[in-house]
C-alpha cells in the first residue's frame, strides 16, 4: 500500500503529524505532498522538528509552492501541480485533512485520477457558508471514500447529507489534535506570572474586513482595561499586515509562538479568545475556556462541554460578554477522544 497525504497549512501539520509518524513506524510507503498554502520554510521547518515528524524528502516532501492568491486561482494551481505527481506517485489512497484549500485542491484532484479519499475530520458543519471554509469541508466530504468524522455531531451532520451510513459508529474516531498534543512535553510553569488571555486573529472574513478587526482589537483592549487581563497576542502574518494598514501596534502583539510555546501559554490562560477552529479544540483539551470570535461556531460539540462561548455578531461588547461567561464554564471534560490515529488506521488498512 502507498499514502499521498496532502497538507499545506500549520493546523493540518499538526494534526496530521501523529498520522505521517504512525505509516513510518508501520513502515507503509507514503509521500507528503506540501501544497505551500502556508508558505515560511522556517516555520514549517520548526513544526516538523517539534512534532517529530520525519523530513524525508526534503522540508514538506514535494512542495508545490502554491501560495499568496485568491481562493480560485490557489485551488486551481495546487490541482496544476499535484496531478503530475500522483500519476507519477501512483498511490493507493489520498489522505487529507480539514477544510482548507489545500484538502479541498488534494480531494479533487484525487478522486478526478480514481484514487481513493480518506478525510480526517469529516463532518464538521457551521451551516454558515460566508466561511470559504465550510464550502471547502462539505465538497471534501462529498468527493471522500472513508470519512472520519472526530465526534457524535460531525457523525450525525453526514447521516444528515447521505453519506455516513447508520452502522458506521465506529468511523466516530475523535481528533488526531489529542495524538498530536499527548507527543508534545509542554512546561508545567506559567509562562508569565500575571493572569492573560491569550488572542488569535487570523479568519479571513474577519481580519480582512477594516470594520470587523477594529471591534475585534476594540474588543480585546476592554477585556484587558475591564477585565484586568494581560493581551498576550501572537500575530498572524495576515492579520500583522492588515493592523499594520490600519494603524495598530498594540503592545500585546508577538511574533508567532512554536507549537510546545503556544500550548504551554493556552493551557495557563485565563481564556483564550480566538477565531481559530484548532485552537477551540486545543483549549478545550487542555482545560482553558475559549471564546470563539465568529457569527456561528464550527466547533459546537466544545460548548455542549461547557468549554467555549460564541460571540455571534462582532462587536467589543459582545466579545467582552462573552469572555465574561467563558471565564465562568464549568468544564465537563473534552470530547476529542483518545488514540485517534489508531483507530483511522485501523479502519485504512
Amino acid at each position: 500500500m502507498k499514502v499521498a497525504v496532502v497538507l499545506g497549512t500549520r493546523p493540518e501539520l499538526i494534526k496530521l503529524a501523529p498520522v505521517l509518524r504512525a505509516l513510518k513506524e508501520r513502515k507503509i510507503k507514503y509521500i507528503m505532498i506540501r501544497t505551500g498554502q502556508h508558505y515560511s520554510n522556517n516555520m514549517w521547518a520548526r513544526f516538523m522538528t517539534e512534532l517529530n515528524i520525519p523530513f524525508e524528502g526534503g522540508i514538506g516532501g514535494h512542495n508545490l509552492q502554491v501560495h499568496n492568491c485568491n481562493h480560485g486561482k490557489m485551488v486551481g494551481l495546487m490541482m496544476q501541480r499535484m496531478d503530475p505527481t500522483l500519476t507519477k506517485e501512483k498511490p493507493d489512497l489520498v489522505i487529507v485533512q480539514g477544510d482548507t484549500n489545500s484538502g479541498l485542491a488534494g480531494a479533487l484532484t484525487a478522486a478526478k485520477l480514481g484514487i481513493p479519499v480518506a478525510h480526517i475530520e469529516a463532518g464538521m458543519r457551521s451551516y454558515d457558508k460566508r466561511q470559504p471554509e465550510e464550502i471547502n469541508r462539505v465538497v471534501i466530504d462529498h468527493l471522500a471514500t472513508y470519512l472520519f468524522p472526530a465526534t457524535p455531531e460531525q457523525w450525525i451532520n453526514l447521516q444528515k447529507e447521505g453519506l455516513m451510513p447508520h452502522n458506521h459508529k465506529e468511523h466516530i474516531v475523535g481528533n488526531t489534535i489529542v495524538d498530536a498534543i499527548k507527543s508534545i512535553k509542554i512546561k508545567s510553569g506559567r509562562p508569565i506570572d500575571e493572569k492573560y488571555a491569550f488572542v488569535t486573529f487570523h479568519r479571513e472574513e474577519n481580519v480582512d474586513c477594516p470594520a470587523t478587526l477594529l471591534k475585534m482589537m476594540n474588543g480585546i483592549m476592554r477585556i484587558e482595561q475591564e477585565l484586568k487581563l494581560k493581551i498576550i497576542f501572537p500575530v498572524h502574518p495576515r492579520t500583522k499586515q492588515k493592523l499594520t494598514e490600519l494603524g495598530i501596534n498594540h503592545p500585546s502583539l508577538v511574533e508567532p509562538m512554536g507549537y510546545a510555546e503556544c500550548l504551554q501559554y493556552q493551557k495557563h490562560a485565563a481564556v483564550c479568545i480566538t477565531d481559530a477552529g484548532g485552537l477551540v479544540e486545543e483549549s478545550c483539551i487542555l482545560g482553558t475556556p475559549s471564546v470563539v470570535v465568529r457569527y456561528k461556531t464550527d466547533r459546537p460539540e466544545a460548548e455542549k462541554w461547557g468549554a467555549s462561548i460564541t460571540v455571534g455578531e462582532i462587536s467589543a461588547d459582545n466579545i467582552l460578554k462573552a469572555t465574561k461567561e467563558a471565564l465562568e464554564l464549568k468544564f465537563k471534560g473534552h470530547p476529542y477522544g483518545e488514540d485517534v490515529t489508531d483507530k483511522i488506521l485501523e479502519v485504512l488498512l
